[in-house]
């Protein structure tokens, strides 16, 4: 270390603690308290409450999924008829399969197995829905909806959850 500058960082002939250290980095260089400031969010942290997207409630306009975010999420909540939910980890999503309609009229349906403590296997019966495939297995869907009826009388909506059927695995 050269002599260039008069500050010495630690002098290790000084006793000293690690408060002290601490202390002496919140003064500014002259020697006057530094103004405390608000620690900066960790990348991929929680965003602001006005950022989140609530869950649908009874009586909004349906729609069969979140809209896609460009960041993960870490949990999916599938909402039902009413306003129950139930929320699942992404991280325990294991595998997705597209089921085609077993009978003439019938609704195709995607399988997503959460593995875990316990174990279940997630049923989305209806129209349209194999091209949740690809946002589902990237985690950038951060919600799923029943249709509030299950009865979708207008031909070619698109894509409707006519039911969403939570089975637990081994019990």
């Amino acid at each position: 270390m050269s002599d260039e500058s008069d500050e010495k960082v630690i002098d290790f002939k000084e006793k000293f603690s690690i408060s002290d250290l601490l202390n002496r980095a919140k003064k500014s260089p002259d020697g006057e308290a530094r103004p405390e400031e608000e620690p900066e969010p960790e990348a991929g942290g929680v965003p602001p409450l006005d950022e989140l997207t609530a869950l649908p409630m009874p009586g909004d306009p349906y729609e069969p999924h979140s809209r896609l975010t460009t960041r993960p999420h870490s949990m999916l909540a599938l909402v039902f008829k009413g306003i129950g939910f139930k929320c699942l980890s992404y991280g325990n999503l294991e595998s997705i399969d597209f089921e085609p309609a077993k009978e003439e009229g019938g609704s195709p349906a995607l399988l997503l197995f959460f593995a875990g403590l316990c174990p279940v296997i997630v049923k989305l019966e209806g129209p349209g829905l194999r091209p949740l495939g690809m946002p589902l297995k990237q985690h950038r869907i951060e919600w799923l909806r029943e249709h509030p009826t299950g009865k979708v009388a207008e031909a070619g909506r698109g894509m409707v959850i006519r039911r969403i059927t939570v089975t637990a695995v081994g019990r």
